[in-house]
């Protein structure tokens, strides 16, 4: 019986002995033989379920003791012993798991110690008990360095343990055991779908029972045959009418040891799994185990020698080696390990059987590169005590085909050839085809240059040939390729060397290119190519640049300039351009010499910019480019005209007086114009007024002109909306009085108002002080544009900052920055709302920066008392905020902390010491 009174550490244990209750209801007063058949699978899924377990992993632990509940669920009968071995099961599986966390919980508690400490302090850990189900195996967060060809099988995950059994296409080699279901399906004229279970004395049942039918060690294939001959006695069937597949496939237990990654030991899995299956669920061979003679002990007696390179070469061998129940798995200690480097395909280590030699080591490489070098294949081996080195010459060995064996601890180099070819002949420069080619015996130059073909840019006369010499250092030959162009014998066509290098030049190397510039007033600025026989003069260089634009002038300049010499510089004017483009013969159409450029300048050049202004009460006020007989009207209507504020009768021309070399002098006049843009009275009224370049004309504004101002209000107002001032020094109250006074839900203590006027912004007002005393100093005097606002009543009071609030309300309802509104108390201070609503300061407070902002935007601040702060008052729709203290604070709070314990104990001292002194002196007298 289970005391179900032990049971107080969770909800989820409680509820697992409470379905164990139910369980032994069912059986105190009853005898083993008695046979259930109420219970279902449903209620012991539920009850592992609220155990908060795994339902594969409870029914491999109930396999392991003999209980298969898809089986109970088919024959719907469970006997007292199955469910008391059920109900141990998962009360074990649930302490297991509650041991666990409370392991896991020690661990995170357990306080960290320096490595000094753990150095001294460790002990030697206990062996952990071999879990017997794949559930309880260690997972390996980070796959181990492959350091042995055929281990990157297991630590790269290629194998995986088939788990869910009833998944699965079986192959036909796979063997069949008890628990094994398989499914007999025939279809045709008759049709039948049958399920049948292998029980544990190797039988199934055929038509209805009748037939007895031996499968145990049989494999799928073999047995599909057998079925098919029995059932065609009494079922009409074609050739492909008649399937039989595996439906689930049963658990073995095995065994694993030797050396393996994860902890050896008996484990339960499916049958579907081969032996190589198995041995990846415990991370493969570790890095001292055998990949080439792994045992596979069957329970038979038989033993099985696994190969993991064979796998690799053909993985359908898997299906030899299938798993029975109480196999064995052991992997010994590799014994003849190799390592292999240099110019291979796969170098690493490789694990050789007994008599294997370079030929499979090279095999399991996946062969020499291309370059490796085959006459020398080095072997590092130790002999007696000592290292030797032993060269192989690999071609010869094939061509006798003999191997050369292998043992252990040998380490195998396979140089790369490193000399390069030498037997080419390189051409460069100006040829068809610049490249190598290959040098044949007795290949002279014009073989190579044939091959490699001339260009019509490319000098025959002279060609170089750079021959590098067997010391090293190279020579010079210099080839007049016309003679061998002539004379293919001729003594200059000399027989090519490897390695030599023949360069062709362009005729164009040896030339200079010369160029001319043309900038300025032409249609086409650039540069152009200067002809060799000197013959461009100033007006063909014209002609090449497209001709004169309009705004060109008579005089262009001619810059000569070397590169060779580019701080020296000469300048000629030509100043008669017009005669040089009529006539070409003209003196000034002089000839360029090269790299000159010749700048033909601009009208525009020569002249001054003028412009005339205009400013005050215009549209458009600014600076105009003066134009040819421009008048006052012509600029008004490209300032665009006066504005409604311009005093038209005050119009001011200030002009300067130029006289050639003399000093200027300025003469001002005032006109009248309407607003037509007409002079009514000036010097010439009854004509345009014309400007000169220069003149400047102020357009004066009309004194007090303004247009009407109004104050906005906004809010509990009876009618809000804007306001026309309509008379100087206007007041809030008259205008809130002429909006019909405020409404019942006012709350006038938040007024605000918001000034434009010099970008002044938010100004602190206090409107009931002004309700109640019209003269207050806060009843301003309103300004265009003002906003005055008045919002509803505020029944709250919004705390933020550096408190506590997450200690008294839920996270919930506390917004960004602390924040949490709370309901108004009348009379009470900020200290009050912070330890009442917020639950106190928090250690980073700063008292000092405990402000309370008003609806108005009044802030108060905490003022010192005699004894202690008197903090400020709150008010509806007050806002408190407390601020943090910065990291100077804190550090200077650290300096002049004070050490109470310390400071005690000197006075202590002291005071021992003086009292000692007192009574010496007191027994001297």
């Amino acid at each position: 019986m289970i005391n179900l009174g032990r049971i107080a550490t969770g909800t989820k244990t409680s509820m697992v002995f409470g379905w164990m209750a139910v369980f032994l209801m069912f059986s105190t007063a009853l005898s083993s033989q008695i046979l259930y058949e109420d219970l279902s699978l449903e209620v012991i899924k539920e009850a592992i379920e609220n155990a908060g377990l795994e339902l594969e992993d409870v029914e491999k632990e109930l396999l392991l003791s003999g209980i298969d509940i898809y089986e109970i669920e088919k024959t719907g009968r469970m006997t007292v012993e199955q469910k008391n071995t059920i109900q141990n099961v998962i009360i074990r599986m649930t302490e297991d798991i509650q041991k666990e966390s409370e392991e896991n919980q020690d661990k995170d508690r357990k306080p960290k110690v320096s490595d000094s400490e753990e150095d001294i302090d460790e002990e030697e850990p206990e062996e952990e008990p071999i879990e017997d189900t794949l559930q309880n195996q260690v997972i390996i967060e980070e796959e181990p360095e492959i350091l042995i060809y055929g281990q990157e099988l297991f630590r790269n995950k290629m194998l995986s343990v088939t788990k869910k059994s009833d998944e699965i296409n079986a192959p036909d080699s796979y063997i069949l055991g008890p628990g094994d279901k398989l499914v007999v399906s025939i279809w045709g004229r008759t049709f039948s779908d049958e399920e049948h279970v292998i029980a544990q004395d190797g039988y199934i049942r055929l038509l209805s029972g009748r037939q007895r039918t031996y499968l145990k060690g049989l494999s799928l294939g073999e047995a599909r045959e057998k079925l098919k001959r029995i059932l065609r006695n009494s079922y009409k069937f074609s050739e492909g009418q008649f399937d039989l597949k595996l439906n689930f496939s049963r658990t073995v237990k095995v065994s694993i040891w030797g050396e393996v990654m994860e902890k050896p030991g008996a484990m339960a899995i499916s049958a579907f799994n081969s032996a190589f299956d198995a041995l990846s669920s415990v991370g493969g061979t570790n890095d001292i185990g055998s990949l080439r003679n792994i045992e596979l002990r069957k329970s038979d007696g038989q033993k099985l020698i696994m190969d993991v390179y064979e796998l690799l070469k053909d993985p359908s061998i898997r299906k030899n080696y299938f798993l029975d129940d109480n196999d064995i798995i052991l992997v010994p200690v590799a014994e003849n390990i190799v390592t292999l480097d240099g110019a291979v395909r796969r170098p690493l280590k490789y694990e050789l059987r007994k008599g294997e030699g370079i030929r499979e080591l090279l095999e399991y490489a996946g062969g020499l590169s291309e370059d490796a070098f085959r006459k020398k294949i080095q072997v590092t081996r130790y002999i007696n005590d000592d290292q030797e080195i032993l060269d192989v010459n690999w071609n010869d060995y094939q061509r006798r085909n003999q191997n050369f064996e292998l043992y252990n601890g040998d380490i195998v180099y396979v140089e790369a050839i490193e000399r390069s070819y030498r037997n080419y002949v390189e051409v460069v420069g100006e040829v068809s085809k610049q490249g190598q080619f290959q040098r044949i015996a007795n290949m002279k130059i014009s073989d190579v240059l044939k091959k490699a073909g001339l260009t019509q840019n490319s000098r025959t006369d002279i060609l170089f040939i750079t021959r590098t010499n067997d010391d090293g250092t190279t020579s010079l030959e210099k080839i007049d390729f016309d003679l061998i162009l002539s004379d293919e014998n001729h003594p200059q066509n000399l027989i090519l060397n490897d390695r030599d290098k023949i360069e062709v030049w362009a005729k164009e190397r040896f030339v200079d290119n010369a160029e001319i510039s043309v900038f300025g007033s032409v249609r086409y600025e650039g540069k152009f190519p200067y002809d060799q026989n000197k013959s461009v003069t100033v007006r063909d260089a014209i002609l090449l640049a497209g001709g004169l634009s309009r705004d060109a002038a008579n005089i262009a300049i001619i810059h000569s300039n070397d590169p060779l010499n580019p701080k020296i510089t000469e300048y000629k004017t030509i100043d008669n351009l017009s005669e040089v483009l009529a006539d070409e013969n003209a003196e000034n159409n002089v000839l360029l010499n090269p790299f000159d450029s010749l700048v033909i300048e601009s009208n525009n050049t020569f002249v001054e910019g003028s412009v005339v202004r205009i400013e005050g009460a215009v549209n458009r006020p600014g600076a105009y480019q003066y134009g040819v007989n421009m008048t006052l009207k012509d600029l008004l209507a490209l300032s665009g005209g006066f504005k409604l504020s311009a005093s038209t009768n005050n119009i001011e021309i200030s002009r300067v007086v130029i006289s050639n070399n003399e000093p200027t002098k300025t003469i001002v006049e005032n006109i009248e114009m309407d607003r037509d843009f007409n002079v009514v009275s000036g010097s010439n009224k009854e004509q345009d007024y014309y400007l000169q370049p220069f003149d400047n004309i102020a357009v004066r504004y009309i004194k007090d002109f303004e247009l009407q101002k109004r104050v906005f209000l906004v809010g509990e107002v009876q009618t809000p909306g804007p306001y026309a001032i309509y008379k100087e020094n206007l007041k809030i109250l008259e205008v809130i009085d002429r909006a019909g006074g405020l409404t019942d839900e006012a709350f006038p203590s938040g007024a605000t108002l918001y000034r434009n006027t010099d970008s002044l912004g938010a100004i602190v007002i206090k409107l009931d002080e002004i309700r109640t005393n019209p003269n207050s100093e806060f009843n301003f005097v309103v300004k265009n544009g003002d906003q005055i606002t008045i919002p509803k009543i505020s029944e709250f009071v919004t705390i933020r900052g550096a408190t506590r609030v997450w200690e008294v309300v839920s996270e919930e309802n506390i917004t960004e920055g602390n924040l949490i509104r709370v309901p108004y108390h009348h009379n009470k201070d900020a200290m009050f709302y912070i330890n009442e609503f917020a639950g106190g300061l928090d250690d980073n407070a700063d008292k000092s920066k405990i402000l309370v902002t008003h609806a108005n935007s009044e802030i108060k601040r905490p003022k010192n008392g005699f004894f202690k702060k008197k903090y400020p008052k709150v008010k509806r729709g007050s806002t408190i905020t407390v601020g943090y203290k910065s990291e100077e604070d804190t550090e200077r709070e650290k300096e002049t902390d004070v050490n109470w314990t310390e400071l005690l104990g000197d006075a202590v001292s002291q005071a021992m010491s003086i009292l000692t002194l007192i009574l010496l002196i007191q027994r001297l007298d």
